[in-house]
């Protein structure tokens, strides 16, 4: 058996980490694009002999040999992708965030139980070997009763490049949903889905007038002097969960840092737990390992992990997700999950205006 795939968008995750992956798979048939820019599909068609640029996106849908539609598209397009491509009775992987708000959460969790098995988020920092190694400890509790938990994301000139990111309508948000929605669900899934119980968080809009702040990891033709955003390039969040835990979350596309950093901690009445690293493919660090320190004790035990190739999570989970795709295993109820990170972001934004603040209770249906 072997599987085709049609990728949705021809951005840079694609050029860089979707395509190379899947013309290298044997189990992949054959790999058909589409893109509203049919020039750039066109132009990545042409450098592999084994790519398809397609002209329509119906006609993705349409293609009895495409069994796995990977949607790669701004983020206000993805429910609407995602429901025409299971109609169309495809298997789908979505970049995150698979949605930007509540009501497409309610229809993406109708979707996820009227196609079971067939639903994919693209999730590839659970696949890091880091983050592997923190979920065994918390699932050994070798630390105890968990109580605190703080983890930030903060780049110093991190902006993304593409023109819809700053476009509430388009992207759902600013940092807090670009890398919030990694970061999050992160968190959650660490901490095995608690219940949340209370949310505080600010949004702020301090950088994104400085062409300078932009992220330099790839390209763009973007005229940075033009741009024009509503959305948010700082975000701070004190989130309460059941069993009394309590967690901070910091995200940042750009501030007076000098390196970009990830820093994830566990605090439990048996020890404590602290993971520094970088998530995503700046460069801009002064690590070169990703370090996770576990004290007990006043006893440190450190363990390093790779931080040179930034692929080898996304290819994890690639392999991962074909897999069950091709054995036909029950899709792991952590990916729909996913959403309830999706309904804190939402949260976030309906009680909160950039450079405002909110403060009341959470009121969630899962």
């Amino acid at each position: 058996m072997t599987i085709g795939v049609g990728i949705i968008g021809t951005g840079w995750v694609v050029e860089t980490i979707h395509l190379p992956f899947f013309l290298q798979d044997e189990r992949i048939s054959r790999v058909c694009l589409f893109d509203t820019d049919l020039n750039r599909a066109e132009h990545l068609g042409k450098s592999d002999p084994r790519i398809e640029s397609y002209p329509s996106i119906d006609k993705i849908f349409a293609n009895q040999e495409i069994d796995l539609v990977v949607i790669c598209t701004p983020n206000y397009l993805h429910a609407e992708q995602i429901r025409k491509a299971l109609h169309a009775g495809k298997i789908v992987l979505c970049e995150k965030p698979i949605c930007i708000n509540d009501d497409e959460v309610n229809e993406i969790t109708s979707l996820f139980h009227q196609y079971p098995n067939k639903l994919y988020v693209s999730l590839p920092n659970r696949f890091r070997e880091d983050i592997k190694a923190v979920k065994n400890l918390l699932i050994d509790k070798q630390l105890g009763d968990i109580y605190r938990v703080r983890a930030s994301w903060l780049r110093s000139n991190g902006i993304p490049r593409s023109e819809w990111f700053f476009q509430q309508e388009k992207s759902g948000g600013g940092v807090l949903i670009d890398l919030g929605s990694h970061l999050i669900d992160l968190v959650l899934w660490l901490l095995d889905f608690p219940v949340t119980r209370n949310i505080s968080a600010i949004l702020h809009n301090k950088f994104m007038n400085n062409p300078n702040r932009y992220a330099s990891w790839h390209g763009s033709n973007l005229d940075l002097e033009s741009v024009k955003s509503d959305v948010e390039d700082n975000m701070s969040a004190f989130i309460t969960f059941s069993e009394g835990v309590s967690c901070t979350i910091d995200l940042g596309w750009a501030g007076h840092n000098v390196h970009d950093e990830t820093v994830i901690e566990f605090f439990g009445d048996r020890g404590h737990l602290k993971l520094k690293t970088l998530f995503g493919f700046s460069r801009n660090t002064d690590l070169e390992k990703s370090l996770l320190t576990f004290t007990r004790n006043s006893v440190q035990e450190i363990q390093e992990f790779d931080l040179e190739n930034r692929k080898k999570p996304y290819n994890s989970m690639f392999d991962s997700y074909l897999s069950s795709i091709m054995e036909k295993k029950e899709n792991c109820p952590s990916y729909f999950n996913t959403l309830k990170s999706i309904g804190i972001i939402s949260h976030i934004y309906h009680n909160n205006k950039v450079r405002g603040v909110c403060s009341e209770q959470f009121s969630s249906r899962f």
